[in-house]
């Protein structure tokens, strides 16, 4: 990621401003996190809010924080192999095995259907 210039910098104050109510933690609070949604937006602080906000609601209402929790039966790992992971930079990263998993199955199964 290209170095945050003095114009950015000005706008990351103000996008701050903005989002206090969201009671995000440091992480998410970080310079490196929130220029990405500004630039993402051509520096459109309101189309940066309204996406990042948009995000916190979808992830809040499919509880993807606790993603990483998700424990399935031994059954179910053996039908459907995978792992879920995470990445330096925290991004999120689902690795199926292409030819045995069949996800649209796997989508309908009881156990899963919550999460799919």
């Amino acid at each position: 990621m290209s170095v945050i210039n003095l114009t950015e910098l000005q706008l990351l104050g103000e996008f701050r401003k903005r989002i206090t109510d969201l009671d995000l933690n440091e992480e998410w609070m970080s310079n490196y996190n929130l220029i990405r949604w500004i630039r993402t937006r051509d520096l459109d602080l309101e189309a940066a809010e309204n996406m990042l906000r948009t995000s916190i609601e979808w992830r809040k209402e499919n509880d993807i924080d606790q993603i990483l929790s998700w424990d399935p039966t031994p059954e179910y790992r053996y039908q459907y192999p995978y792992h879920i992971g995470t990445t330096r930079d925290n991004g999120l990263f689902l690795i199926l095995l292409p030819g045995r998993v069949d996800v649209k199955a796997a989508s309908q199964t009881a156990e899963s259907r919550e999460y799919f």
